[in-house]
């Protein structure tokens, strides 16, 4: 009986019920029973108060038990519209708060003018609102909210469109302002990307153009660079950019160098990124740096971080136990930055779906990179690609599948999305540091059919990322990692590399420098090192061999023959032939279209990571009829000869950390 003498009804399956005189049923308290006691109570959901702390007292106990109702809390949720905008000349705002006391909305007409503080309303649903008759678009607002112990916060909007800083005040757009999409540009089809992961300042830095120290800080610069037709990414041949995190994060000042995977907003881009923050240019800018990219025929994908957030933590300040995983009241930190959204609450869910739609609609944008997708969850990945082709079928959808809670590799196979393979990252690595085996090196070409990938553009091979040291630090013959003055080999092992991926079924990604032998000086972790992530480009221009390179090599894969190295569709098991030396060690060469399935041209690929060269007898596929294309320093389309491919001969010998393409039917 609850303390107004209400009777509460049982449910029938429960374990201890009792049942009394004249058909009264009770729950049975027992002492000494072990396990759990089922007991059963409802309220109605709309009365309900949060903020209450509801405990039930058994019989003779002194002290009551806690009733934890955080499912029902979590459960909470509104489908009105969120945010602040524009209608009829009024200025709308909303804000998803169930458990605040108070929240007041606080207007200023400038950064430092004397604010207006307004109270407002809240529904049933924990939504605050109010409605100003007056277009504000321009204006500067944030809240003010107050929690059960009274305890006062300032709270920027989730939803705000622009920041002034991480600390706010958030700036009133007029979304109606916000014009669509200024060009009709298609993303290339997933088999055919070739993606470029690239940090704007990183780019910028010492980037061989004249432009000012604020347009070297980024987007306004960048569209400046894309306005070159020799740019850095169009020499390179990519057709698609990866940038790291754009979206506002929490940078201590405008200047201060950050990787930003440490977002304060959803919605904004970075206010550290534009030429006027005070008056939200960063809108403008971005979206005009997205017509740049596209204007040079690039795709863009934002690396996206959903998965926690930086500080000031607004969320948090929100509600705590809705927004993020909470355990003994402590914050879940398998993300290793401090929080984990918790994504299955529906505002959570809806706040970051809402944030995807905004960057495609506003912006344009091709795709998107999940950070730590394992956070996520599957269940959360299928929603949000479901919701996105909605939207823009093209969209590309890219997960890093792991945490450090756990690794969903080989779930992602039964959804839309690719993946970074981070095992052909460490395996490539291996091997062509002579540790690996034909067998692993035949799975990885392949594409990784089967355990991770269920078509071809599943997988997104990689060597290196913006993560940990560089790919020539890590490959080096020098001391401490330390890359700054490659040897002779590990500019070899660096071409290797750029083969490797370039002949690999898959989406290959290079991280921005990795064609000009970029190093970060052997550090491992330089996520506030701006001096060694930026491009070096006059050692680019000391190593041009290696960029001419890969530039080369980037043409042939586009080509029309280059197509074998990249099926749209799965193909079948017997599309690889792979063949083992005459000496039996790990190097290999292995046929691309072995079964004609996709006509009559033919591509093979070998490559000898060994300090020794090696023989592979290919009489089998009559290999005297191929000629070459590459070999470990140069590419021509044309064919070329190769004095390791005797005329007549069905040997072919390949020299000591070297590779090469042969073509059969080339035309």
């Amino acid at each position: 009986m609850t303390e107004n003498g209400c009777w509460t009804s049982l449910p029938q399956d429960c374990q201890n019920i009792a049942h009394c005189k004249n058909g009264i049923t009770n729950f049975q308290y027992n002492a000494s029973r072990t396990g759990y006691h089922c007991f059963s109570f409802y309220r109605k959901y709309s009365d309900f108060d949060f903020n209450k702390n509801f405990q039930v007292r058994f019989g003779n106990d002194q002290i009551p038990t806690d009733i934890n109702y955080s499912g029902l809390l979590a459960s909470k949720q509104s489908d009105k519209k969120l945010g602040t905008w524009i209608h009829n000349h009024n200025t709308h705002f909303a804000l998803f708060a169930p458990r605040a006391t108070k929240v007041t909305l606080v207007l200023t007409d400038t950064i430092h003018s004397e604010p207006n503080m307004i109270p407002m309303t809240r529904d049933c649903n924990g939504l605050w609102e109010h409605s100003v008759k007056k277009n504000l678009s321009g204006k500067y607002y944030n809240y003010i909210l107050v929690d059960k112990f009274g305890k006062e916060s300032i709270v920027i909007d989730p939803y705000a469109m622009a920041m002034v800083s991480k600390h706010g005040p958030a700036i009133i757009v007029d979304a109606s302002q916000l014009v669509g999409p200024e060009d009709d540009f298609k993303p290339p089809q997933w088999s055919d990307l070739i993606i470029c992961e690239a940090h704007i300042r990183d780019i910028l830095a010492n980037y061989r153009y004249e432009m000012s120290d604020q347009d070297r800080l980024g987007f306004s610069g960048l569209c400046k660079v894309l306005a070159n037709e020799n740019n850095y990414f169009k020499d390179l041949g990519i057709n698609a950019v990866e940038l790291q995190p754009i979206q506002e994060f929490d940078n201590n000042t405008k200047e201060e160098y950050h990787w930003g995977y440490m977002p304060v907003n959803y919605f904004s881009p970075s206010s550290a990124y534009a030429l006027s923050p005070y008056t939200g240019s960063q809108i403008s800018e971005f979206k005009n740096l997205v017509n740049a990219f596209h204007r040079n025929d690039i795709a863009v994908i934002l690396d996206v971080v959903y998965n926690h957030v930086g500080e000031p933590n607004y969320l948090a300040r929100i509600d705590r136990e809705y927004y993020f995983r909470v355990n003994d009241g402590n914050f879940e930190n398998y993300s290793g930055c401090g929080n984990d959204l918790q994504i299955e609450t529906p505002m959570s869910t809806r706040l970051v779906l809402d944030s995807l739609c905004h960057f495609i609609q506003v912006y344009n944008v091709d795709g998107f990179r999940f950070d730590l997708a394992e956070l996520l969850g599957i269940e959360f990945l299928k929603k949000a690609e479901s919701t996105l082709k909605k939207i823009k079928k093209s969209v590309i959808l890219i997960a890093e599948p792991w945490s450090f809670r756990g690794h969903i590799g080989n779930e992602i196979r039964n959804t839309g999305f690719s993946a970074w393979n981070d095992e052909y990252r460490n395996f490539a690595a291996d091997y062509i540091l002579g540790n690996g085996n034909r067998e692993g090196l035949e799975y990885f070409i392949g594409g990784s059919l089967g355990y991770r990938s269920s078509f071809p553009a599943q997988t997104v091979n990689y060597v290196s990322s913006h993560d940990d040291r560089s790919w020539l630090d890590r490959i080096t013959e020098n001391p401490n990692n330390d890359g700054e003055t490659p040897t002779i080999i590990d500019r070899r092992r660096t071409n290797l590399s750029i083969a490797l991926m370039l002949s690999s079924i898959g989406i290959p990604m290079f991280s921005a420098g990795h064609d000009i032998l970029h190093s970060k000086a052997g550090v491992q972790n330089t996520y506030q090192r701006g001096d060694l992530n930026a491009l070096n480009y006059e050692k680019g221009s000391e190593y041009s061999g290696t960029h001419k390179y890969m530039c080369d090599y980037i043409k042939l894969r586009k080509s029309h023959i280059g197509k074998l190295l990249h099926p749209e569709k799965r193909p079948s098991k017997d599309y690889l032939r792979s063949f083992a030396p005459i000496e039996n060690n790990s190097a290999i060469a292995i046929l691309f279209n072995a079964s004609y399935e996709l006509g009559k041209n033919q591509l093979l690929f070998a490559i000898n990571p060994h300090f020794s060269s090696t023989t592979f007898d290919l009489e089998e596929i009559n290999f005297k009829k191929f000629i070459q294309l590459a070999d470990t320093e140069c590419v021509n389309m044309n064919g070329f000869n190769d004095a390791f491919h005797l005329p007549n001969n069905d040997l072919l010998t390949i020299p000591r950390v070297s590779c090469g393409l042969w073509a059969k039917n080339h035309s």
